[in-house]
């Protein structure tokens, strides 16, 4: 038969404590997963919201900076022909902050403001990009971004083309830096430390946090960034740019062709929640060790009852406990009627061990009489053993006595009685003599009184023999 493992006792104080405890705990889990998964949906939101903010504003921004000037490069338009030039283009380019501006004629002649850079001679305008652009188009253009020779840095240009009677007149121009938003796409702030660039619709960096990435493909820059495989609805999509998952947005930023994206580290943006995650479990933690306590205090109080009928019991059990003793019930409840129970079960069995000893005390005495009575039934028993075994003897005297006249009875009959030296005789008529005891081993000598059975069958037969 297969032994039963022994398990260590767990008393029940430190079950109730234990229950207790895994419940506090599997509440709390419950609540800090729970809160966690929430507050990171809210914080995602709050992120996404905070994006398409950030991204609005900079992108009309971008909108309405390309459009101002556009604008201000068009209204040189419709004062051509009408005087000189030179004062007109000194106007736009103030308003518009523009570095450079200046007309070209389809006559190859070339008009600039005051301050402009000289063109070198035979430099022919209607070969240039700009000039090309405009002459296409009914409104107003903007060339791709490119590098200036002198300052390093993006530069665009805005150009327009007039006509007259269909004909094309003019076609005038202004450059400007793209510092003033390149400083306002850097300046943008996001959550996690993240960060915002411009780019063209072909991938080439317009602004960029990355130092000397002017006019470099993205993925360049950021490794791992594919523009085909991106929406650009403004949506958070996934990305890992550098081995870590990032969170991107794109929006198109007008008719510019131009995109305006948008970088947000998943881990920093939601270090938030870790924080403070780990401060909700160090105060569940120290909220259970404060319920362990309480929860402790509050189960020893409830179960003190427990442990003084535990200790009671032991005494009992021991043979040493005194019966007499009662319970304190503190409480109405279950444990105040287990103490109760007890103290009925004691006094009971108070009851009954008084009952037992008395009956013990009576048997004793019992016990007493009877071992003095069969003192004096042994003594008795002796007493008649002696007298048996005397009697026996008599019995096998008579006997031998009976057996000996048998053997004379068969003799031949005689007037005299056989005279024996061993029996003395008696005379009991004057012709008669007879023995005077019935056998030799008689001891009475004719002193029966009554004469002994023997004797008088002896007397009897010897009569007889006379007659």
């Amino acid at each position: 038969m297969k032994k039963e493992q022994d398990f260590p006792m767990m008393s029940l104080r430190t079950r109730m404590l234990a229950f207790v405890l895994l419940i506090l705990t599997g509440l709390s889990l419950t609540f800090c997963g729970v809160a966690y998964w929430k507050m990171k949906d809210v914080l995602l939101s709050s992120i996404q919201q905070q994006v398409a903010l950030t991204a609005h504003d900079k992108v009309s921004f971008i909108t309405e900076w390309v459009a101002t000037r556009q604008q201000i490069v068009s209204s040189v338009l419709p004062r051509f022909g009408q005087g000189e030039l030179k004062p007109i283009l000194d106007q736009a380019q103030q308003a518009g902050h523009l570095d450079d501006m200046y007309i070209g004629e389809p006559s190859k002649r070339m008009t600039q403001f005051s301050k402009s850079t000289p063109v070198p001679p035979g430099y022919d305008p209607t070969g240039r990009p700009w000039y090309l652009a405009a002459s296409q188009s009914e409104e107003a253009i903007a060339t791709a971004p490119y590098i200036d020779a002198a300052t390093k840095k993006p530069i665009i240009t805005f150009a327009r083309a007039r006509r007259d009677g269909g004909q094309l007149v003019a076609v005038v121009s202004g450059d400007v830096s793209l510092q003033r938003v390149t400083d306002e796409v850097v300046a943008s702030r996001l959550p996690g430390n993240g960060y915002a660039f411009l780019i063209t619709k072909d991938g080439s960096i317009i602004a960029h946090p990355a130092k000397e990435s002017g006019m470099k493909k993205i993925g360049d820059v950021m490794p791992g960034f594919d523009l085909s495989g991106l929406s650009q609805d403004g949506k958070l999509q996934s990305v890992a740019l550098n081995g870590e998952t990032s969170m991107t947005a794109l929006y198109p930023v007008g008719n510019t062709g131009w995109i305006f994206g948008v970088v947000v580290p998943v881990a920093a943006a939601t270090s938030a929640v870790g924080h403070l995650m780990w401060l909700m479990g160090g105060l569940s933690l120290l909220g259970l060790i404060l319920s362990a306590v309480l929860a402790y205090a509050g189960v020893v109080r409830m179960l003190s009852g427990l442990t003084d009928l535990r200790n009671a019991m032991h005494n009992v059990a021991s043979g040493e406990g005194d019966l007499t003793m009662q319970l304190p019930v503190h409480t109405h409840d279950e444990v105040g009627e287990i103490a109760e129970a007890f103290n009925a079960f004691v006094k009971k069995l108070h009851g009954m061990f008084v009952s037992v000893r008395h009956d013990a005390e009576a048997l004793a005495r019992d016990t007493t009489m009877l071992h003095q009575a069969a003192d004096t039934i042994a003594a008795d028993s002796r007493a008649q053993s002696n007298e048996l075994s005397a009697t026996a003897a008599t019995i096998e005297e008579i006997t031998v006595s009976i057996n000996h006249i048998a053997d004379n009875a068969e003799a031949p009959p005689s007037r005299w009685w056989p005279r024996r030296a061993s029996m003395p005789m008696t005379r009991i008529w004057p012709w008669t003599r007879l023995p005077t005891k019935c056998s030799p081993s008689c001891r009475r000598w004719m002193r029966c009184k009554p004469p002994c059975l023997a004797w008088r069958h002896t007397r009897k037969r010897f009569a007889a023999s006379w007659l």
